[in-house]
């Protein structure tokens, strides 16, 4: 699930000013971090494979996993690893556990 959605630019626009100052504020939001490319995952319970749906997701992506619950913590010191990447989608291969709150933020670099 996609998080924090900051507006982009439209690629045409008849309003030469309205155009410049929607591209000043992306411009301004990617120097200060926020670029649209993060993403809440839940593993799979009882499962040793998650496929994550994501249209900015590509077979050249970086993809990082952060954990932010406890569970998620002891999946990433079990080992987990992105095993495949296509145009808007991955899988994560990870250990089998029973816990359902298995959750990383996604960072998606490309």
């Amino acid at each position: 699930m996609a998080r924090s959605s900051y507006p982009g630019v439209d690629a045409n626009s008849a309003d030469e000013s309205k155009h410049r100052q929607q591209m000043a504020r992306a411009i301004g939001n990617l120097n200060s971090g926020k670029m649209n490319a993060v993403a809440d995952v839940t593993l799979n319970a009882n499962a040793t494979s998650t496929t994550v749906t994501d249209g900015r997701i590509g077979p050249a992506s970086h993809i990082t996993l952060e954990p932010v619950t406890a569970d998620a913590l002891t999946a990433k010191q079990a080992g987990l690893f992105v095993s495949s990447r296509v145009k808007g989608s991955c899988t994560i291969s990870h250990a089998s556990a029973a816990a359902t709150d298995q959750t990383f933020t996604m960072l998606i670099i490309g």
